[in-house]
This record gives structure tokens, C-alpha cells and sequence, in this order.
């Protein structure tokens, strides 16, 4: 969950996963879900996978919204009946614009995709439902005074009647349509797998290890154990790099990674890192990125593999060690 700005409802657990090893369960209890503030942009694109225990009671159940510095652009929710409704900001300050005629199921799981084009006239909300449009409308998108949206929310629930729903969450992607194709459209029915290193990398450099065996078993943990155990180093250019498990398949589409780097800086000063990765003894180093004095996730997407130049393949990513870079 550290992965998110804001949690103030849900929990990771191997009982919500659809696919892999865990996944996200929220209670229908007031609270909002789990946020993520990115960068403005005036289309997002969000798939997730969603399991409702029962169809809610006395109120909807809402499930992924746009938000603008704080004010909820656009959302979509499972009603009461199991039809989903789009609505121009959020369900009190907003308006119900879209309703669809079909209606999902509890205890199923459906792999549900929203996008939301932000515009005072020529906006687009939509919902699909394992491929299919379910509810689409066209008009008026905009609640704010901005054509953007910032931050991404999972769920933000109401509980008209006192009666807790779970959901259960796996499998997200958030696409803000601005990358080439694919990574400008719905993916459709998405795998997301987590790879944790799992062995010693080509370089083994940095030269501090507190609270574990090696230095891959001091970064393997779910979730991040912090200060705990750890690898560390003050030296210029020192690498340390992992290996990681095989992703479940033999063969796939793979629109892209994202490199997750959990760290921070001990030192006063501007201390910098870069994350690395490697395959068929060649060597990719990103940018560098400043370090905080407390824990966060520094993020970085790769749509294609850098050193093959091409998409990413089942194989190289099979052989990728990843790791960082003192800078």
C-alpha cells in the first residue's frame, strides 16, 4: 500500500487476488479507497479486475474516480441492482449522466476498464466490462474549472443502510493516453504480475548490509520492512543488482514494466539514485532521481525493453536483474 498517496480503507491480502499473490479488499464503510496523485492529464484510462461479495444496499458502491486537486472530476459505480452508472463529478455534487442495462453479478469476478476524455463539451465517460461497452455518454465531462484530472481513486464508498459489502480488486492498470499504442487505449482483460529479487545480480557493490543474509534477501520483502534490513552505500557509482522468479507464462503481450525503487537518503546533501536493469550482458541505467531523507517509491515505467529496443518478451524479462546505482 505504500505504492498509494492516500489509504484510508483497504488492505492487501492473498484472499482478494484474482490472479498472482495478493490483491486489494475494501469494505463498504464510509471511507475512501486507496488514491494515487499522478501527473494533470485530460484523459485517463483505468482496468482493474472487481469481485463484489453482494450487490450493495441503500446506496451505490463506488469504484474508480478522476480527481482534481482534491474534487472528483468523474466516477463509475455498481448500483444497487448490479447496473453501473457514470456520473459528471462525484455522486453528490455531481450528475448521474449514463446508466447501463446490464448488470454484474456478486462473487464473479469481472475485469472492468473506465475511461473519462475531461471536457465542458466534448468529454467521454465509459464503462466496459470484459471487453464489451457496457455505459458510454457523451457531452459534458468537466466538473472542475480545469479540463485535468491529477490523482486516480480506487473507491470511495457510502453505506446507505448498514449493510458492509467487500470488494475485491486485482490486476490494475491506469493509463493517461498520451504514450503510443498500445498504451493510449483500453488493454482489455490485464495480468499484472509483482516480481520480488529472489538472488545476487552481476554486481553485488554496496558495501553496507544490516538485517539480512545477502543483499537480494534484504530487498525481497512484501511489504517493505524499511530500516528493519536493508543495503546501502555512500560511493559513487557503486551498483547492486538482483535477480528476480520467471512471470507465470510461457508466452504473452506485455505492454510494459514498472521498476519500483523503495529508498531514501541518510546523508545531508543532494544524494541521487538510478535505477538499473540488465539482460544478455548489457546494462540500462535510468535517470537520476533525488533522494528524500524519509521512504518513498521512486516509479518508473518502461513500455519497451531499452536494450533490445523492441517490445518486452516473456524471455528477457525472465532474464532481467534489476537493482540501482549510486549517483
Amino acid at each position: 500500500m505504500q505504492k498509494y498517496n492516500s489509504v484510508t480503507g483497504g488492505t492487501i491480502i492473498a484472499g482478494a487476488l484474482r490472479t498472482g499473490a495478493q490483491g486489494l479488499r475494501t469494505t463498504q464503510n464510509n471511507q475512501n479507497g486507496p488514491s494515487i496523485t499522478l501527473d494533470a492529464q485530460g484523459t485517463w484510462i483505468v482496468g482493474k479486475a472487481i469481485r463484489v461479495s453482494a450487490l450493495p444496499v441503500g446506496d451505490r458502491l463506488y469504484c474508480v474516480a478522476t480527481v482534481d486537486a482534491g474534487t472528483v472530476q468523474g466516477c463509475f459505480a455498481i448500483n444497487t441492482d448490479g447496473t453501473i452508472s457514470v456520473y459528471r463529478g462525484g455522486p453528490l455534487a455531481g450528475a448521474l449522466v449514463a446508466t447501463s442495462a446490464l448488470a454484474l453479478l456478486p462473487n464473479v469476478w469481472y475485469y472492468v476498464e473506465f475511461r473519462h476524455v475531461i471536457d465542458n463539451a466534448a468529454g467521454t465517460l465509459e464503462v466496459r466490462v470484459d471487453g464489451a461497452v457496457w455505459v458510454t455518454f457523451a457531452g459534458d465531462t468537466q466538473q472542475t474549472a480545469n479540463a485535468t484530472a491529477n490523482a486516480i481513486l480506487l473507491q470511495t464508498v457510502t453505506n446507505g443502510a448498514g449493510i458492509f459489502v467487500t470488494a475485491d480488486h486485482d490486476d490494475l492498470y491506469i493509463l493517461d493516453g498520451t504514450g503510443a499504442a498500445p498504451n493510449n487505449t483500453y488493454w482489455g482483460n490485464t495480468q499484472i504480475e509483482a516480481l520480488v529479487p529472489n538472488g545476487a545480480g552481476n554486481y553485488t557493490e554496496w558495501t553496507t548490509l544490516f538485517g539480512a543474509a545477502t543483499h537480494w534477501q534484504a530487498e525481497n520483502e512484501v511489504p517493505p520492512d524499511e530500516d528493519t534490513s536493508y543495503v546501502e552505500s555512500a560511493t559513487l557509482n557503486q551498483r547492486d543488482l538482483y535477480t528476480f522468479g520467471n512471470l507465470s507464462v510461457v508466452s504473452a503481450t506485455i505492454n510494459g514494466i514498472q521498476i519500483l525503487m523503495r529508498a531514501r537518503t541518510t546523508l545531508a546533501g543532494a544524494d541521487n539514485i538510478a535505477r538499473m536493469i540488465r539482460h544478455t550482458a548489457t546494462d540500462n541505467q535510468g535517470a537520476d532521481v533525488a533522494l528524500q531523507t524519509s521512504y518513498n517509491y521512486i516509479r518508473e515505467i518502461l513500455a519497451t525493453d531499452p536494450i533490445a529496443a523492441a517490445a518486452w518478451s516473456v524471455a528477457n524479462i525472465n532474464a532481467m536483474e534489476a537493482g540501482a546505482r549510486v549517483r
